[in-house]
């Protein structure tokens, strides 16, 4: 029961975290993202091409993408 107990206390102290990290994130203008472009050509069919963008802040490290 002793390892239950603490792995729920873990559990409970990485929630708190994580909704931490994310208002962080939240909060942060992104002054300083890198954005780079990727894409996936080549296809047999032209229309299965894609091309997205992704985006990455060095300030609070929050990644994402988006369709070009």
């Amino acid at each position: 029961m002793k390892i239950k107990r603490r792995y729920d206390t873990i559990r409970k102290h990485q929630k708190h975290w994580h909704e931490e990290l994310m208002k962080l994130r939240d909060s942060c203008p992104h002054d300083n993202v890198v954005k780079t472009g990727h894409s996936d050509t080549g296809n047999w069919c032209k229309s299965d091409d894609s091309y997205w963008y992704e985006f990455r802040c060095p300030d609070c490290d929050k990644f994402w993408s988006t369709p070009q």
